[in-house]
């Protein structure tokens, strides 16, 4: 009920929730900096800015050519997120949007006020989600997933720090928690997201070689990359086993992905159809006929938003 959502977190916006309580958060760049010394510690290489600039496949192995020298090895995983639609047999399965976050000075004060003291984290029903939490500083961080597409495989500008994103984000933050209006905000940052035309995570291995891919977690990879991970190494070490049956593997993407500059021009439609719904759904009210047709155009060419 709203009682208890905001009994929970005192937000004037909240009108109802769901409380799962088996929920956690944890930081992602500890686990990726946890795993990779956990790697280096049991002997793994580790070579770090090596950027690829050829990959050739055989049905034998591959080569992979960078700026220092070639590696060869009898299989390749490919698992660059959203730079993966600058590979040409993979570039039809996802498009590349944006998420935004800003992040409060200390605010204890402001959170002990709304009655947030759980370390809850919380994510609203939107197509363009709005994902919150409190940090053990006492600051307020705010997510918002509607950033602009990417064209392409440009992934270096707008998709990384969008001033317009990271205003719009203060905006929702300030609407979620007024008592913050004096706040600073002391770091705003953002990144691409692989978006998947099914919201489902894809891997498989590419046609008649032995490189093996993982792309498409629209925004969710922290808990299923994990998965993912060791379906790629049974992938690469050539197993056939309960992760290499699942059924997300070599299974098809969903849709199929335009080539640019139709899926950019599309997609910056859309994402200006669904800003203008949620604004006036917030509101209280119902979009007009035009947004409406608009927001639901990617189903009739089979792509899938989540909400």
């Amino acid at each position: 009920s709203e009682a208890d959502a905001r009994r929970r977190c005192a937000s004037p916006l909240f009108r109802r929730g769901v409380f799962i309580p088996d929920f956690a958060t944890l930081q992602p760049a500890r686990l990726g900096l946890g795993l990779r010394r956990r790697l280096i510690e049991r002997g793994a290489l580790v070579y770090e800015r090596s950027r690829m600039r050829r990959l050739d496949s055989s049905p034998d192995g591959v080569t992979v050519e960078t700026d220092a020298g070639s590696v060869r090895a009898g299989a390749a995983v490919l698992a660059v997120g959203p730079a993966s639609r600058a590979l040409r047999r993979l570039r039809s399965r996802l498009t590349v949007t944006s998420s935004h976050i800003v992040l409060t000075e200390p605010v204890p004060d402001v959170v002990a006020e709304l009655g947030w003291t759980g370390g809850e984290c919380i994510t609203d029903g939107r197509t363009l989600v709005h994902y919150f939490r409190t940090t053990r500083d006492g600051r307020i961080l705010l997510g918002w997933g509607g950033g602009r597409p990417a064209y392409g495989s440009r992934l270096n500008g707008r998709v990384e720090v969008d001033p317009d994103a990271a205003k719009t984000a203060h905006a929702a933050l300030l609407r979620l928690f007024p008592g913050l209006k004096s706040r600073r905000i002391t770091h705003a940052w953002g990144g691409p997201i692989d978006v998947s035309p099914s919201h489902i995570p894809q891997i498989g291995t590419l046609p008649g070689a032995p490189v093996h891919f993982a792309l498409g977690f629209t925004g969710n990879g922290v808990g299923p990359s994990n998965l993912a991970g060791r379906t790629l190494a049974s992938l690469a070490l050539g197993r056939a086993d309960d992760l290499t049956r699942l059924p997300i593997v070599e299974a098809e993407a969903g849709a199929w992905v335009p080539p640019e500059p139709i899926a950019w021009l599309g997609g910056s439609l859309v994402r200006g159809a669904l800003v203008r719904r949620e604004q006036e759904e917030e509101a209280g009210r119902r979009a007009g006929p035009l947004t409406r047709a608009v927001c639901a155009a990617p189903r009739a060419f089979g792509i899938h938003l989540s909400r």
